[in-house]
């Protein structure tokens, strides 16, 4: 048996955290969406099923604009934290991953600025992906609190 003190076997456990918050947050995101939604069930689900992450959080930053109870400062603070999980949630996910020989993680992705596009290297280090599950699990704690319902049934 492997010793769990590795490096290769505490990042992996680490990944399987990244994955099961950053499912979380897209449920309880689309929830969120689903209470502000003025519409059936049915139709709800519909129109979220195919919705990539960054498309659930524009709409429920459109939803959030036609409220008229909605506090912007809360509104985009959330909408800002969700943008921030989505870069560094796309990153991981979609970059080609590496283990080198001391079995140190390693990303490639590709970064878009105006015109050129580059290829980038870097290292996914235990630091990083411990801030980024306390980033998450942050901003679940956002999400949950907008999910809340005062006594009009809108969430708040």
């Amino acid at each position: 048996m492997t010793d769990n003190k590795e490096p290769y076997n505490i990042s992996r456990y680490k990944l399987g955290e990244f994955v099961t918050n950053i499912s979380t947050l897209e449920f309880m995101l689309e929830w969120l969406i689903q209470c502000l939604m003025d519409t059936d069930s049915q139709t709800r689900k519909i129109v979220l099923v195919d919705m990539r992450f960054y498309d659930k959080i524009r709409l429920l930053e459109r939803l959030y604009h036609k409220n008229p109870n909605y506090e912007k400062k809360h509104v985009d603070s959330l909408v800002s934290k969700l943008d921030d999980i989505k870069q560094r949630r796309n990153k991981l996910l979609h970059s080609l991953w590496t283990v080198d020989i001391g079995r140190e993680y390693t990303i490639e992705y590709y970064k878009r600025k105006n015109e050129s596009i580059t290829l980038k290297t870097e290292q996914i280090t235990e630091q990083y992906l411990d801030e980024l599950i306390h980033d998450i699990s942050f901003t679940l704690r956002l999400v949950s609190e907008h999910t809340k319902l005062n006594n009009k049934g809108v969430p708040f």
